[in-house]
């Protein structure tokens, strides 16, 4: 029972180390495409915004918040099903990156915390609604 026990946390662990050294590589897909949101939120001030995904740039602005809504800038992506690293660039200094498994539609929120250096990332499975 302890030796079957082991190997089930032996094969575990080794899928979750192997899972972001596959998503790195641009074969890791599952087949269909999905829409992968992005949607650059709050604290955005006149900042040039840059995002990539899996080292590809899809959107590049300068970009301001927009305080009623909370919006700076958005994008969507279709991409197939698999794993993606997406990182974000703000004025070439501030890097903040996500690793996201698109199995179905995502969208990305990512808010700019100036005075920390930060980026970061809130993940929804439906879209992110403004008014």
């Amino acid at each position: 029972m302890l030796k079957q026990t082991m190997r089930v946390l032996e094969f575990r662990l080794l899928a979750l180390l192997l899972l972001p050294a596959l998503a790195g590589c641009s074969g890791f897909s599952l087949g269909d495409k999905q829409p992968l949101g992005i949607a650059l939120h709050y604290g955005f001030h006149g900042d040039n915004a840059e995002v990539w995904v899996d080292g590809e740039l899809v959107y590049q602005s300068t970009v301001e918040t927009n305080p009623v809504l909370g919006l700076a800038g958005g994008h969507t992506v279709e991409l197939k099903e698999g794993g993606y690293l997406v990182t974000v660039r703000v004025n070439d200094e501030v890097v903040g990156s996500h690793f996201v498994i698109l199995q179905h539609p995502l969208y990305l929120g990512i808010d700019y915390i100036a005075a920390e250096g930060q980026i970061t990332f809130q993940v929804r499975r439906e879209p992110i609604v403004y008014f």
